[in-house]
Parts: C-alpha cells; structure tokens; sequence
C-alpha cells in the first residue's frame, strides 16, 4: 500500500519528480486521505500530525536507501533516485571525463554511498530504528580503512591495498586499457583519490545533506 502512495505522489508531481522531503509530505498527505491511518484503530487512531509524517518517512526512506535491492521501486525500475543536478565546468577532466560526464560519474559514486546506508535522515527519524532490520545501523564512509566502531559502520572509498570495490573498479574501466597495469592502478587510486575530495567539498558546501 505505501509503495502504491509513494509512486501516485510522484506520478501526480509536475514532471514526476519530487524532492525526498516534498515526498514525504505528499505520502503522508495521500496516507491520510486514503485512510491507513485508521486501517489499525489501536495503534494508528492517536497518531499525531508529525507522528504520521514520521511513518510516511519511514517507507519513504526505506526506497530511497534501497535496502530491497529486489524488490525495491528504484530495482524494479519505477522510480529514479538522482541528486539534483549540477553544472561541471566543460573544461574540467577527470579520468578522460569531461562536463557532463563527470556529473555522471558523481552520480555513480554517490549511488554506492546510498545503498550502503550513508545518507542523512529527516527529522525523527534514525538508522538505528528497527523498521530499517537488518539494516538499521549507522553508516559512514572515510577515504580509506573499513572497520566496524560501536556498532556504526565505517566503510572504506577507496579499497584496502590487493582490494577492489564497485568504485575502483570503474575508476580502472575508465582508464585506457593499453596502459601498463601498475601504472594503471595507480592512476585509478589517484582519479579516485580526487573524486573523494570533490565529493568532500559538496558537502562542505552543503549540497550533499
């Protein structure tokens, strides 16, 4: 019932695209119309206001983590999750990319972040909540080291050394195949070295939340 809201809402928004935060106002609005609050009289009948915007964030943010890689709406090829757009300067070059390519490539690395679980939650709401099981831990990423600290799980950007992840290997893809491989690898750490420190600067200037 939630997944038949959250794609009604964005297949009723202008260009059926909406922001996660304008979503889940519009699920919950739609929740409310359509009477789930009450389908359960003993538990949801006394939900306040921002309690039921709250359960709307719930399934909101459980698509947008996409912790059902199978069955999820963004798998199943529903929705798409995409960050807002931004413009690269048409002269900048990373890794053979170029402008709107390298957008792309953010985009891609930015998508490993997501479905790893590092993302920022609404007000309200926490990783830690059992309705995100098994996965309702805290994640975060660092340029390097992958380890586990106090139950919040710290991955790793780049891989450890002899190691690869979905991040390097593209960095590897992008690179001229003619290449020596050791020099190769080396530049594909350093592209993605550079991407990570990019990827920094977001969110210091608050584009990525």
């Amino acid at each position: 019932m939630w997944r038949k809201l959250i794609l009604q809402c964005l297949q009723e928004a202008p260009g059926k695209t909406l922001s996660v935060r304008d979503l889940i106002k519009k699920v919950r609005d739609a929740a409310e119309k359509s009477g789930i609050y009450t389908l359960d009289q003993e538990r949801n009948a006394n939900l306040t206001d921002y309690e039921k915007l709250e359960r709307a964030a719930l399934y909101v943010m459980q698509e947008f983590m996409t912790p059902d890689v199978l069955t999820g709406l963004e798998r199943m090829g529903y929705v798409q999750i995409a960050p807002e757009y931004m413009n690269i300067r048409d002269n900048a070059e990373l890794s053979g990319l170029k402008g709107n390519e390298i957008w792309n490539l953010f985009r891609f690395l930015m998508d490993t972040l997501r479905q790893k679980g590092a993302i920022s939650y609404p007000e309200g709401i926490s990783a830690t909540d059992d309705f995100f099981a098994p996965r309702n831990h805290k994640c975060y990423f660092r340029q390097a080291v992958t380890n586990i600290e106090h139950g919040e799980y710290v991955y790793g950007f780049m891989p450890e050394e002899g190691h690869t992840n979905k991040r390097y290997a593209l960095m590897l893809k992008l690179l001229d195949t003619e290449e020596d491989e050791g020099k190769k690898k080396a530049q594909a750490r350093e592209n993605l070295i550079t991407a990570y420190n990019f990827l920094h600067k977001l969110i210091d200037k608050k584009y990525i939340i």
